[in-house]
Order: C-alpha cells, then structure tokens, then sequence
C-alpha cells in the first residue's frame, strides 16, 4: 500500500464501523454485496443466497463523517453502476460524498500517486 497512513478494509465493512472513524475513505465501493454478486453471476439467486448483503446504500443515512471514494476507471470487479448508485445514496441522504474515478482497474487503485495525492489534498 502506497498511501501512508491508508488501511483499506473493504468499503462495506469500512461503512459500517461509522462511530469509530473521524473520515470515510472508500476505495473501489459498491452499494451492496448482494447487487455486486448480482453482477458477476447473473445466472444465480446471488441476492438471496448472501447472507451479509453489506449494504452500505441502506445505511449511508447513518454516515456522519465526511466521505471519499475511489473508483477504478477499469474496474472489472466492481461495476461502475455498483459505485454510482452508492454515491447517489449517499447525495439522497443528505450527505456530501467527493469521488475521485482513477485510471486503472480494482487491483491498481490503492497504488497510484493520483489517488495518493488525491486523498492527502481532500482530506487535509
């Protein structure tokens, strides 16, 4: 991990540990696992097979910090419908969400300089 001070835990679980944080910095998030499972096997029940759906869209009401999210241009892992209904329900919830989309795919977003610079400029 090239952001010092950045400890990715995944953007769900992230989300859900809102009274322990002063910021949200959210890399390569989606909406909910359930509708991300969705995506990649759409053959399958995958929304009623997750049990954690990690819902991060229901419970964005509930975020009272501020909030930073990467998406990866080419992220073939996370759909970018996945991160923008994210977004929406963050912006319908009242809350101001700054996102920042970086070249490269979901493994390569933590990686770069771009976002590094990115997230030391926003969150200062």
């Amino acid at each position: 991990l090239s952001c010092e001070g950045v400890f990715p835990l995944g953007a769900a679980v992230a989300a859900k540990m809102n009274n322990s944080i002063d910021r949200l910095i959210l890399g390569t998030p989606f909406d909910s696992l359930a509708n991300t499972a969705q995506d990649v096997k759409p053959w399958l029940p995958a929304k009623w097979i997750v049990r954690d759906t990690l819902d991060s869209a229901a419970i964005a009401s509930k975020i009272n910090v501020p909030i930073f999210a990467l998406q990866a241009e080419q992220d073939h892992i996370i759909l970018k419908e996945r991160t923008e209904f994210l977004v929406d329900a963050f912006k319908q919830a009242g809350k101001n969400i700054h996102l920042k989309i970086i070249p490269g795919d979901h493994n390569q977003v933590w990686s770069t300089n771009e976002a590094c610079t990115w997230l030391q400029k926003s969150t200062e």
